[in-house]
């Protein structure tokens, strides 16, 4: 299509100068250039998109897992506790927000969690 739309613009311009040629040449090479570009730009955005979404996946078993270990540990540190009388550490503040929160605020699903968890016991 490229070739046939070059043969054209020549075909069209066979009767103009030679730097009309050559100016039509460029502005089709040109067009070419900002088709290839564009196609390229819009694989690596779907490639991204795809990493993005691998990733999200991978945070929410990450999520899920830290807050089963959480529970594990609150678990043992009771059992522990009861055992031997003494108390373990406490876990310490959560960086992690459940849910993408990356507000940086504070207000966590996890942090509501934990003190659900700590009223119970």
């Amino acid at each position: 299509a490229a070739a046939a739309a070059a043969a054209g613009i020549l075909a069209v311009t066979a009767g103009g100068d030679e730097r009309e040629v050559k100016r039509q040449r460029r502005k089709q090479s040109n067009r070419e250039s900002a088709r290839r570009s564009r196609l390229r730009k819009q694989s690596e955005c779907e490639d991204l998109h795809g990493r993005v979404q691998r990733l999200v996946n991978e945070n929410a078993q990450l999520g899920t897992e830290l807050d089963d270990l959480r529970v594990r540990y609150k678990a043992l540190c009771r059992e522990h506790e009861k055992l031997t009388g003494v108390a373990m550490p406490a876990l310490p503040k959560s960086t992690y927000k459940r849910g993408g929160d990356v507000s940086g605020t504070g207000d966590s699903a996890m942090e509501a969690d934990d003190a659900e968890e700590l009223e119970a016991a």
